[in-house]
């Protein structure tokens, strides 16, 4: 009783909190759930007509038909958002139903729920995920129809965690691709020793559960300001906020904290996929874990423009296996101490590029599976556009 009772206070305050819209939702070939990042979607629809349904409270549709449906699933024990959300596909009736956000639940369950040929659910990968920590033993499994995924990596690792994946399509980074194919567009930037891509970590405190990770990160920057000071090499952080932004003023105040304030920050810009262009043009990418990382190894195995030359070094300094990269290698640290971590970064600068990506080409193709013969982009242009023209019935 109490379970519920917490269910609807929390189901209460998300209505009140909401953005409500009482039209009725328009027929459409394509339905997007989670509106975040929707700008990333957009160009591989070729101008077909979309609906979003939004996930996280901006907006709620509480249209009357809308309502009359989900309260007809939720009667039949669906909860009420995968009732909602059921209700709202139902009217749109489309076609292809698409998600970036692809550790998004109600997506999941949306997929599972559905069992009609002629709709087809997409789930794109934007993220290197923690099973073992997201979805351990006993929570709702993983579920896509239709996994578009970075490589073989996720194939492997979804497949020993237990999720149900009907189809993985191992193609690589969606926002790496844009970036291969604006290439020519973006432009040069002066060459730096060291990147460090920023995690966000100085958001959460040290007692919540990124607390470790917080703390391992900052001993890699301890590490950093050392290394840069005894070896004279320049420094550039990729910051994860845009500019203009509360959240990026802390998080250059944080740098400046642990690196000096004479450290060159760059606020994130997802239009111009600055952190890309960022870690395309250092001569080794350092992090704790993220996903960049990954793409920049796929980068230089696959021997583009982007990045030739280029090297990275993971550093997980926490007690947890979940952060270590995915592969070992020269490219991999996870034992602490600044002698280690020096001695590794001028490894990295003194080895050549050629047999940096001799070493690392079969670990980073395993990684990322993008194919410069069909990209990431242009591979989901053609799968929505094909399922399309074989269900048009808006």
């Amino acid at each position: 009783m109490k379970e519920f009772v917490n269910k609807g206070i929390r189901l209460a305050a998300y209505v009140l909190k909401a953005n409500k819209t009482f039209s009725v939702p328009g027929k459409a070939k394509i339905l997007v759930v989670d509106g975040c990042r929707l700008e990333v979607l957009t160009p591989l629809f070729n101008g077909e007509n979309y609906e979003v349904l939004y996930t996280r409270g901006e907006i709620l549709n509480l249209n009357i038909v809308v309502i009359l449906k989900a309260f007809i699933n939720w009667a039949h024990g669906n909860s009420f958002f995968l009732s909602h959300a059921m209700a709202f596909l139902d009217i749109v009736k489309p076609s292809v139903v698409i998600t970036f956000s692809d550790n998004n639940a109600l997506f999941q369950q949306l997929d599972a729920k559905t069992n009609c040929e002629s709709v087809k659910f997409i789930t794109i990968q934007n993220g290197t995920r923690a099973l073992s920590r997201d979805n351990p033993k006993g929570s709702k499994p993983v579920y896509h129809s239709n996994f578009f995924c970075f490589g073989n990596y996720e194939v492997d690792q979804y497949k020993s965690h237990g999720a149900c994946v009907q189809t993985f399509y191992p193609c690589g980074s969606l926002l790496d691709s844009y970036y291969r194919s604006l290439s020519r567009m973006i432009e040069e930037r002066a060459q730096m020793d060291l990147c460090l891509v920023s995690e966000g970590l100085h958001a959460f405190s040290y007692d919540s559960p990124y607390g470790q990770s917080r703390r391992a990160f900052e001993r890699l920057m301890d590490y950093i300001r050392i290394f840069i000071a005894r070896n004279k090499r320049s420094l550039l952080v990729a910051c994860r906020y845009s500019a203009n932004t509360r959240e990026v003023s802390a998080e250059i105040d944080y740098f400046y904290a642990h690196l000096g304030k004479d450290t060159m920050c760059t606020p994130n810009n997802s239009q111009r996929l600055t952190s890309y262009s960022l870690t395309d043009n250092a001569r080794v990418v350092v992090c704790g874990f993220s996903t960049l990382l990954r793409e920049a190894t796929s980068e230089l195995s696959l021997g583009q423009t982007f990045g030739r030359g280029r090297k990275i070094l993971a550093c997980n300094y926490s007690d947890e296996t979940i952060y270590d990269f995915p592969v070992d290698g020269i490219w991999s640290l996870n034992e602490q101490g600044y002698t280690l971590f020096e001695e590794r970064l001028l490894a990295l600068f003194s080895m050549d590029p050629d047999s940096y990506r001799k070493l690392s080409s079969a670990p980073a193709s395993y990684l990322v599976g993008y194919s410069e013969a069909n990209p990431t982009h242009l591979l989901l242009q053609s799968v929505i556009a094909d399922q399309i023209g074989n269900y048009r019935h808006n």
